[in-house]
């Protein structure tokens, strides 16, 4: 039975969905702050122009979607006509959301290129990340052409499109960072380093990549199913309006995750340092007690790309981890 208040088909999903999107801003900022406090004397300018890019774009979204909300729910909360289409704040979801997503789903296919060195899969996943966010264009001048809530099922094919991109873009950059992880890194998954503490690295990387990438595809897969399931309510912008911060969660989880990591090696007594190029050997002098350090050998994957100042950005195991913790004044250089 189709509910008879018209703030019910589309408003009510809405404020759930922004209930968990201004939630996860608080998280965001968190995530944003320990970012800059760690990396911002570390990462290179584009890489930290991308994190406050994503960062004020989702101050934006969360703002614009709040403004939609207070504007139907309280001062329009009486006029049916209004409630009955979309606005023009509603209708920058679609845009911010694809640039953002986009924008995120870029950088993983400049991280799948430079780690497995084929340039034809970085293309492809930057194909699909592109196409994903000219459907999300599309969807944004969709919604103000037929802005009324019972006329989005005039352009279903596009958000098809929409979701489906969005979808396989995610689970193609998430299969080929975890074939690289088991298959390259470790050189054969049957054969450990030796180590426990890089067999521990490996395989808390291969769970991040895992749990980042699939929170974002199942998110989305979630999202086009209740559309197709449920389609006289907007059940699904519960999953939509909030699905810009999962896919912002996944970039700044995978980039604070690296100072857990240094600052695990750092407190365990070992001394990472590696030679700038592609494939090398670094090694690992571990302290034991008061006997004379004993050298393990390592072998890393290191990757050099350069920026517009040419200064090197390196990449170890899909986390743009820099291995050289030569410099003891790394850690209050960095705070």
């Amino acid at each position: 039975m189709a509910p008879t208040n018209p703030a019910a088909i589309a408003h009510g999903w809405m404020f759930i969905g922004t209930i968990f999107n201004v939630c996860m801003m608080g998280v965001i900022i968190m995530q944003n702050y320990l970012y800059f406090v760690t990396f911002r004397h570390r990462d290179p300018s584009w890489l930290k122009s991308l994190v406050a890019f994503v960062f004020f774009a989702n101050l934006l979204n969360t703002g614009f979607v709040t403004a939609d909300l207070y504007l139907a729910l309280v001062t329009n909360y009486m006029n049916p006509t209004f409630l009955g289409v979309s606005t023009w704040l509603f209708d920058t979801d679609p845009v911010i959301v694809g640039l953002i997503a986009g924008s995120i789903q870029l950088f993983f296919s400049w991280r799948v290129k430079v780690l497995t060195g084929k340039l034809y899969l970085g293309l492809i996943t930057a194909g699909l990340a592109l196409s994903q966010i000219i459907c999300a264009m599309l969807m944004a001048w969709k919604c103000r052409q037929y802005p009324a809530w019972g006329d989005f099922a005039k352009f279903t094919d596009l958000i098809y499109a929409w979701m489906i991109s969005t979808i396989l873009v995610d689970v193609v950059i998430t299969v080929i960072l975890v074939w690289y992880l088991v298959r390259i890194v470790p050189l054969n998954r049957g054969h450990k380093t030796g180590m426990a503490r890089s067999d521990e690295l490996v395989d808390r990387i291969i769970r991040i990549t895992i749990q980042t990438g699939a929170l974002t595809s199942v998110w989305a897969l979630v999202d086009l199913v209740t559309f197709l399931a449920i389609p006289d309510q907007a059940v699904h912008l519960v999953f939509q309006v909030s699905m810009v911060k999962l896919y912002t969660h996944s970039l700044m989880s995978s980039l604070n995750s690296r100072g857990v990591w240094i600052g695990r090696n750092e407190t365990s007594g070992i001394n990472t340092t590696a030679k700038m190029g592609g494939d090398t050997t670094a090694r690992a002098n571990v302290s034991s007690g008061g006997k004379i350090p004993s050298q393990v050998t390592v072998r890393v994957e290191r990757h050099e790309m350069t920026d517009a100042i040419n200064k090197p950005v390196d990449t170890i195991m899909g986390q743009e981890m820099d291995m050289d913790m030569k410099d003891p004044n790394w850690g209050s250089r960095a705070v």
